[in-house]
């Protein structure tokens, strides 16, 4: 069950259910009638929502934009992790950058250091989460010059979204 709801029944008042969708009778004597006018969501699910995207490499040392999303729910975004893989034995590391662009506000920066394998790497917390319908980019940027053949390639974001309705 991924909802909390307060429900208010007729006889025995408010009770609490957990429910994926709006409960239609009383959880404690199925005889009861709800109101559902007085219902109320208490807690909605969180949970890793995955972006894949096609593989797309960086070169460069000023920011480039990896993939555009737009924040369209009313839920908070609160952790953002990333797949990647430098390729090239002389990158040593790179900037992800997650930027609001509808605000003109960085949600989060952070370097992230060459593991020589594709890994996922929680970049951090957000410092505030989009509003609903903002435009926001993920970049990133190599911290130094890059010989040809090397590049840092991503193929994923995950994002932690708290009390999304779905």
């Amino acid at each position: 069950m991924s909802t909390k709801w307060r429900v208010y029944c007729t006889t025995h008042g408010y009770q609490f259910v957990w429910s994926d969708t709006e409960p239609i009778e009383c959880p404690i004597d199925s005889n009861d009638t709800i109101n559902s006018n007085r219902n109320v969501i208490i807690l909605k699910e969180n949970f890793w929502k995955e972006i894949s995207i096609s593989t797309k490499s960086i070169t460069s040392s000023q920011y480039v934009r990896i993939h555009i999303f737009y924040h369209i729910s009313n839920a908070t975004l609160r952790r953002v992790s990333v797949s990647s893989f430098m390729q090239g034995s002389t990158i040593q590391s790179y900037d992800i950058q997650i930027y609001n662009k509808t605000q003109d506000q960085i949600i989060l920066t952070k370097n992230l250091t060459n593991t020589g394998d594709y890994t996922v790497t929680d970049v951090g917390m957000v410092s505030q989460t989009p509003d609903f319908g903002d435009e926001v980019e993920f970049n990133a940027k190599i911290n130094q010059n890059v010989p040809t053949g090397n590049s840092v390639n991503f193929n994923a974001f995950f994002l932690y979204i708290e009390g999304l309705d779905r």
